[in-house]
Parts: C-alpha cells; structure tokens; sequence
C-alpha cells in the first residue's frame, strides 16, 4: 500500500495499544547532525509479544529513521519519518533541510547546490552521465583505495565522466543503497554505500559494498572523492578527518540532540509542563513511511503524547553508545515491570556497538 494517511484518533489508538504491549520499547541511535538544529536518528520500538483474541504473535520491533528539527530554544519544531531502508533519502533531506534554514545568500546558495550534488550521489539510482555532469567539480581529483578492484586515480572530470560511462557500459539496473553515515558535515560526506546491478556479461546479479568519501566545493560540486573497501573504515574516516581538519569541526551534540535529553528527563520527572515546553508553537510531526503519511500540529501532537503519559510512568532510559550515539527506551508499566524486547540496528550500525 502506498500513501495511507491516518487520523489524530487512529494515530492515538496505534500508540496507546503499543504500550499497553509487554515490554514495550523505543530506542534512538543519532546517526548525524548539521549545524545546531537539525539531527538525523534511527529509531524503533517493539515488544515482547501481544494476545488479543484469536490475534496473538511473539516479539516483534519496526525501524525508521527521523530528522529531528529544534528551533532556538531547543524545542520541537518538525520532525520527518524514513522507512529504514531509505537512509539515502534521509541523508538527502537532511542537507535540503539545512539549505532551507538558511538566509538568502552565498552560503545557502552553495547549500542548496551540495543538497542537489549529494541527492545524485545517495541514489536510490547509479548517475548517469547528464546527472554526474552537474555534479562534478571541473578539476576534480579522486583516489580509490579499495585493495582489489581500486582503479587507481582520476583527475579533472572528463576522467570521472568515463569512469560512470564504463560502469553503465558493464551493467544494468545499477542501483545504490545507502547502508551507514560515518561521516558527515555541510562541506563533506562518507557514507557506506551498496552497489547492485546486472552484470551485462555474464547476466548475473551482484552486490558490490564499499565506503565513497565526497568533498564539495564553494559551488556544491564535488572536488574530491575517494573510495574504499568496508574494511577499511578507519582508514576511510581518518582521511576523512584530514581532509576537512583545516575547516571549523562541526559537533555532534547540538541543539536537536540536547533536546532529547531533556525530554527524557522531564519524563521521568513526570513534568508534563516541562514536556509540553520543548515543543515549539509551530513544531510539525511528518511521518513520511508510505504505510502512514501522518501530520500533525502542536496541539494533536502534544495530545498524543498526553495519552502516553496518563498510561503510567513507565520507564525511559537515556544511555551512550558511542561518540555521537544515545539511545532512548520507554518501558510500560513500572521500572520493575517486564523488559524490553532485544532491538536491533540497521545494516551497517554495527559499528556502534549494537548487535544486527
């Protein structure tokens, strides 16, 4: 199904029956940030298992991303919901966000630029050579470091333009899928990205991983790219780290992530005051999965969540996994009730310290 849109009442019957569940849970994992306002997180919620009826089935979890959007204050002010396996759109549109907050002037012009360079680059869809075209940089440079297929070095974007010509010569049906965020800033991205396509030799079907690190210039055009294998992400986040050292070092923690925190915090205070104030007055909530197309205001937003909190005080926990790692579980019922259902990461976060 596709573009199903429920109501505030069918929103609030979903979550209510969530947590009346055993061992219901939630957990985010901050995958990146830009700037101080915007975080991109994955999250999931599941349970130990539900009966009703005839209907009864074990544990079960779901998974989605959101961009995370905070105004001044540190409140709410919009949030976007990813199927889990679009974390190429997600990173999209966390740079198209970013542009959009921006004043009129260079720097969102050059914003709005990489926004376009860096959809092109996420796929879902391999470049084609028109695309790639208004992407590259003239005098771009690139270095593939990967130990067994590398192809060496390219200079100026001629050479990178038969690089994409060969790869469309070679296969067909060559799509990209986005698997993890390592790395990310306004000027620069690394990503571990999965190629697949048909082989049009022998007609095979293949699947060919690797990490693309993209540096973009004043004009959102990429002036430097370099590969790598998977198994060389610390190479690959170490080149990274050299390549924008001269540039300010955007933080991780910013305002959308310490937003989070208070949240949590108020929660277990039982401070529905202190919960209602980090929504700002115009904060939106936009579930995008397809299954939903959900949007709600300040007002039925803040009534959703009111629901949950007349429930009980269950319990929420707020605990580091990484650098630039949280994660946020709510538990129906009482700190000594039933535990959470074990939740697992999208395909690449195993890097954080959380199991597949």
């Amino acid at each position: 199904m596709h573009g199903v849109t429920y109501d505030l009442q069918g929103a609030i019957r979903t979550w209510i029956g969530h947590f009346r569940t055993p061992g219901a849970s939630y957990r985010y994992v901050e995958l990146a940030s830009l700037d101080d306002a915007l975080a991109l997180t994955f999250q999931s919620m599941g349970a130990s298992g539900l009966q009703r009826g005839d209907f009864d089935v074990g544990a079960f979890e779901t998974a989605n991303l959101l961009l995370l959007e905070v105004d001044r204050q540190g409140r709410r002010r919009r949030s976007e919901l990813f199927a889990d396996e679009r974390l190429g759109d997600a990173i999209a549109r966390l740079y198209q966000r970013h542009a959009e907050l921006l004043p009129e002037g260079p720097e969102r012009e050059r914003a709005v630029a990489t926004a376009r360079s860096v959809r092109a680059l996420v796929g879902p869809k391999f470049m084609t050579v028109e695309t790639a075209s208004t992407v590259l940089a003239r005098d771009i440079e690139g270095v593939d470091h990967r130990r067994v297929v590398g192809l060496g070095s390219a200079k100026g974007a001629e050479q990178v333009l038969n690089v994409v010509r060969s790869m469309w010569a070679i296969t067909g049906d060559l799509t990209l899928r986005v698997d993890d965020v390592p790395r990310l800033r306004p000027d620069a991205l690394l990503i571990d990205q999965t190629s697949i396509g048909t082989d049009r030799v022998g007609g095979g079907r293949f699947e060919r991983r690797l990490l693309n690190l993209w540096i973009f210039d004043a004009d959102g055009r990429v002036i430097r790219f370099e590969q790598f294998d998977p198994e060389q992400e610390h190479e690959a986040v170490a080149r990274f780290d050299a390549l924008t050292a001269e540039r300010p070092t955007a933080r991780f923690e910013n305002a959308a992530t310490r937003m989070v925190a208070r949240i949590v915090d108020v929660w277990r205070a039982r401070n529905w005051e202190g919960f209602a104030a980090s929504a700002a007055p115009e904060v939106r909530f936009h579930d995008r999965r397809r299954m939903v197309r959900l949007e709600l205001d300040r007002a039925h937003l803040l009534e959703t969540y009111r629901f949950l909190f007349d429930l009980g005080p269950g319990e929420v926990r707020f605990e580091a996994l990484a650098t630039g790692a949280i994660a946020w579980r709510f538990f129906a019922g009482t700190p000594t009730g039933p535990r959470p259902a074990s939740t697992s990461a999208p395909p690449g976060l195993t890097r954080l310290g959380l199991p597949k």
